[in-house]
């Protein structure tokens, strides 16, 4: 598909040849979990059969979890919702995990629902960026520490400041997805999904023990 690497994707489009979607030059998928609280009837219904037919097909993938929160408190519900379904892809993701940040009820309390969400994910290991339209990032974003920047500006010129993803259009077509479906650009093709973990410190201990030849000497050794 011309000009487009990535498609993201919810239970709206239905069910997916994710091979279709392969061979039509898409490579990768960000694919919507959940959204709002973390009850079954908010689980994506398709975000599992989406995630393991797209890693088949040989996508690379990443998720995305929609907003609905409007306060620290309510956003702390939706990193847990969130977490409940990704727990299991944590190996298989190729892309931070986005949060999707589009509701009037977010704007008040953007700073803590971002950082609450964020920090959340974070401690499980996880990078976390955003997505939202350009107008927001211009606008209600600006005070938000942002790692990872998934914008929606759906015209034919490219955001000119450093953005990881564009989502061009809304209304783009892919084989194997039956109607319209969100297009998108990797800009970044090194982003990280996950945290890297620091190599464990090694440290030498050298004891020497002065004892008779024929008394055995144990030495047990504690992490602390």
């Amino acid at each position: 598909m011309a000009g487009c690497n990535c498609i993201d994707v919810s239970e709206h489009n239905g069910n997916i040849n994710w091979e279709a979607v392969r061979n039509d030059g898409v490579e990768y998928a960000l694919i919507r979990c959940g959204f709002g609280k973390d009850i079954e009837s908010q689980d994506d219904k398709y975000f599992h059969i989406n995630m393991e037919n797209a890693l088949n097909a040989g996508l690379k993938v990443g998720v995305y979890f929609y907003s609905y929160a409007d306060s620290g408190d309510s956003a702390a519900v939706e990193a847990e919702h969130c977490l409940r379904l990704i727990s299991g892809y944590k190996d298989k993701l190729s892309l931070p995990v986005f949060y999707d940040l589009e509701e009037d009820k977010n704007k008040a309390n953007i700073y803590d629902i971002y950082t609450m969400f964020a920090g959340i994910l974070n401690e499980e290991g996880y990078n976390v960026g955003c997505y939202a339209n350009q107008y927001w990032y211009d606008t209600v974003l600006k005070p938000v520490p942002i790692d990872y920047t998934w914008v929606a500006k759906w015209d034919n010129k490219q955001p000119d400041w450093g953005i990881n993803i564009w989502q061009f259009t809304g209304t783009g077509h892919c084989a194997g997805v039956s109607g319209n479906v969100d297009c998108d650009v990797v800009i970044d093709p090194n982003m990280q999904a996950l945290i890297p973990v620091p190599e464990n410190d090694i440290v030498n201990i050298t004891v020497k023990v002065e004892a008779p030849e024929n008394v055995k000497v144990n030495i047990n050794v504690e992490r602390g």
